[in-house]
């Protein structure tokens, strides 16, 4: 009887073993989670392509939009993903009067930690003066 047990424990650890290879495998072949391509459609007219907040557009409105590299500098170093995605969605208004518009009414919330995740690599980490 022991030898048919451990045929059967084998048989199911090449299962298990072939199964995580597939999803490795599954893993693999999805595209990266990149959310600069959505930043750039729907953020950089406003905080510009290297997220500093310097554009044309950006100069008519009553507030400057904010550096968004210096956002952890700001913080001691911490970047506040899951508020930055509230500033993002509408759920917190980032400096009181909203001129910013309320992406989550047209974003997916996948969509905005994308861009979230992005705002995240951009960072510099030297700290505000």
């Amino acid at each position: 009887m022991r030898h048919g047990t451990s045929l059967v424990c084998l048989a199911l650890l090449a299962c298990v073993a072939i199964s995580a290879l597939a999803t490795f495998a599954a893993a693999a072949e999805q595209p990266p989670r990149d959310g600069k391509p959505l930043y750039m459609k729907y953020c950089a007219s406003c905080h510009g392509t290297d997220g500093r907040g310097k554009t044309p557009l950006g100069q008519l409105f009553a507030r400057r939009p904010p550096d968004l590299t210096r956002v952890a500098a700001r913080r001691g170093g911490w970047f506040p993903e899951a508020m930055v995605r509230e500033i993002i969605d509408g759920r917190i208004a980032a400096h009181g009067a909203r001129e910013m518009p309320v992406w989550g009414e047209m974003l997916t919330s996948d969509q905005i930690t994308l861009i979230a995740e992005y705002l995240g690599t951009i960072q510099e980490r030297t700290l505000a003066p």
